[in-house]
């Protein structure tokens, strides 16, 4: 048993260790705190405060994702301008208000709607709440940044592509790879030419109750794949011409899980070739480990877990490193603050993808075809 424990405290010093070295000492003492945030409790709600006007950002879903990322980047970067914080469990709500100075807590949503201060919500819930909570909040005339993914089923996703489009108001989203500096360098050289991405994905080991694979939350392919879907569509999406017809191919290696080894191809009229590959035979130390290759025309380029990327530009080499490690979170995070944000068409195609991925994964399917644009019209 002491030897156990040994161990254990072992690994979780060089967890530390290796975080500290990855992302810096402030972001991983947040992570430290969030091991603790997401096992206080509260003997009641703490009595609420006068509103402060200065505080416009409301917090829906506090749990790990919340108190760490989400909430950490913008009070870096903005102060402390969360004024409100909901969660089904109170104790979570309670702990984020708290560590970031929120003048009220809820376990319900509708007060934060019906608070005028409030003009940002940032949705970082369950996966199957997404949707409704940014519907909800639209129609409350309120600026909406979705956790992804942004939808889990083609219902959600019809009925929030409608919404979206008559809404005068702001809709960001999660995916954060599109704003990492790796990405950001390669998109200048992309030209009409044709794209070949390959993407290998160390992903977590998962318990077979964990909520990511409750049928109403969607598998891993919501909840994992649809980072590096939409990454492919991104770079798709970055030159002047677009595809129009997908061909999707999935085959999965798992007898028991069949979304833990799996790999993903596409293929598009305009002869890209993607192919995503995600294992979970060992578990990453580190967190998920990705590698990406990307090729198209002049350039070659491998993205090695966002710490490290190198360039081959004709007959040039280009080294670059990022430390801290850099996947895109905080500004993914600031994108209502900045003038980097994505094309909203990116994110109706990306996530139609990922759903039709999903429906080859749960009715057994190998092989699709579609054209994306005659299909999403048929939904909206």
């Amino acid at each position: 048993m002491i030897k156990e424990k040994l161990e254990n405290n072992s690994s979780k010093i060089k967890k530390v260790l290796k975080y500290t070295y990855m992302y810096g000492a402030s972001r991983t003492l947040i992570k430290v705190k969030g091991h603790y945030h997401m096992q206080k409790e509260y003997d009641a709600s703490p009595a609420k405060v006068l509103k402060d006007k200065t505080k416009s950002i409301g917090i829906v879903g506090c749990g790990n994702h919340a108190f760490t990322d989400i909430a950490y980047f913008l009070r870096k970067n903005k102060g402390n301008v969360i004024g409100s914080s909901m969660d089904i469990d109170k104790n979570k709500a309670i702990s984020l208000a708290q560590e970031y100075k929120a003048y009220e807590t809820s376990t319900e949503v509708e007060s934060m709607l019906n608070d005028e201060n409030i003009k940002l919500i940032y949705i970082v819930s369950n996966h199957a709440t997404h949707t409704p909570y940014a519907i909800e909040a639209l129609e409350h005339n309120k600026d909406v940044f979705i956790e992804k993914p942004i939808s889990i089923n083609m219902e959600q996703y019809t009925n929030l592509v409608k919404t979206v489009r008559q809404s005068k108001n702001s809709v960001y989203t999660g995916y954060n790879r599109p704003f990492s500096p790796a990405i950001e360098t390669i998109k200048p050289y992309i030209t009409n030419s044709s794209i070949t991405l390959n993407c290998f994905i160390m992903g977590h080991k998962l318990d077979a109750d964990h909520w990511y694979r409750k049928p109403s939350e969607g598998s891993r392919v919501v909840g994992n794949l649809g980072h590096w879907i939409d990454l492919s569509t991104h770079l798709v999406m970055a030159r002047e011409r677009l595809p129009q017809e997908f061909e999707l191919t999935l085959l999965s290696a798992n007898k028991k899980h069949k979304d833990d080894d799996f790999v993903l191809t596409i293929k598009t009229d305009l002869d890209d070739l993607i192919v995503l590959t995600f294992s979970t035979r060992s578990d990453p130390f580190e967190g998920v480990m990705e590698n990406i290759s990307f090729q198209n025309e002049k350039i070659i380029a491998n993205i090695e877990d966002f710490r490290k990327m190198t360039i081959w530009d004709e007959n040039k080499k280009i080294v670059k490193k990022f430390i801290p490690k850099d996947a895109g979170h905080e500004a993914s995070v600031l994108q209502p603050f900045s003038e980097k944000k994505r094309d909203w068409k990116e994110l109706e195609w990306s996530t139609f993808i990922m759903l039709k991925v999903e429906e080859m994964l749960q009715n057994n399917v190998k092989d699709i075809a579609f054209n994306i644009e005659n299909e999403i019209d048929k939904l909206v």
